[in-house]
């Protein structure tokens, strides 16, 4: 790949991951990390109705460095559904960085419902590294049963999830470097809870002419206010894919 900012010059992978390691646990307890993928014109699905529609190589790559350096990776119900998603396995290129660092072999897939998932779902697949579920009360007590047989269940919150406590419980269990997934309606709860310290942005070198969703979603300006971002390095590659890390101007 080829960086563009903070300097110009070539960077590997495994350059970028070492950069990338939260090494310090932030005094809240945990760190969020956001990784989306969206064309110039916004679209953040294809016509599958998921993101792979508009990935490359390259872009399949930092996610898999990304989750390289993650205790758990976050996702919604909807995108887990569909890609779809299983209990994720630990990748020989990035052992010696997690050792070293004092992560598990690899990261937890957390994902969120309020609703509950079926028993037959892919993340409910057995697994040395079983799946979590965050979910809030409105989840009926039969579905949070049928989950419980499957995976780890946090259950935050009333009527919908509480990322401030479910973020502290995965905290708890040593899962504090998070990676979020999406999809927009997850990602505008975490904004809502003032819970995102940083966003990887992968913008496609694709005009869909169809955009929909934005990356985030069902968020009035009451709920919100605009956070102040600054670019910690651009990076492009072979296909015109440019690929941003935008962090918090201040800490919480």
């Amino acid at each position: 790949m080829r960086q563009l900012l903070p300097e110009v010059g070539e960077i590997s992978l495994d350059e970028l991951a070492a950069q990338m390691m939260i090494v310090q646990r932030p005094h809240r307890g945990w760190h969020v990390r956001s990784n989306m993928i969206s064309t110039i014109d916004g679209a953040v699905r294809g016509p599958s109705g998921t993101s792979v529609d508009i990935s490359n190589d390259t872009d399949r790559a930092m996610l898999g460095m990304l989750r390289g350096i993650s205790d758990a990776v976050i996702v919604g119900s909807r995108n887990a559904l569909a890609q779809p998603y299983a209990p994720l396995t630990a990748k020989p290129r990035w052992q010696s960085l997690r050792s070293e660092h004092g992560l598990a072999p690899a990261p937890r897939l957390v994902v969120v419902t309020n609703s509950g998932l079926p028993a037959s779902s892919p993340c409910f697949q057995p697994s040395d590294n079983p799946t979590v579920v965050i979910t809030s009360r409105r989840c009926g007590a039969d579905a949070l049963s049928a989950m419980r047989e499957h995976a780890m269940v946090i259950v935050a919150g009333d009527d919908s999830v509480d990322f401030s406590a479910a973020l502290t419980e995965l905290a708890n269990l040593g899962l504090w470097r998070v990676l979020c997934e999406g999809g927009p309606s997850v990602l505008s709860a975490m904004s809502a809870a003032d819970a995102l310290d940083e966003m990887c942005v992968t913008t496609a070198a694709l005009w869909s002419g169809t955009a929909g969703d934005a990356m985030t979603a069902t968020m009035t300006t009451a709920q919100h206010h605009a956070v102040q971002m600054r670019l910690a390095h651009l990076l492009t590659d072979d296909d015109d894919y440019l690929y941003a890390r935008w962090v918090r101007a201040t800490g919480h």
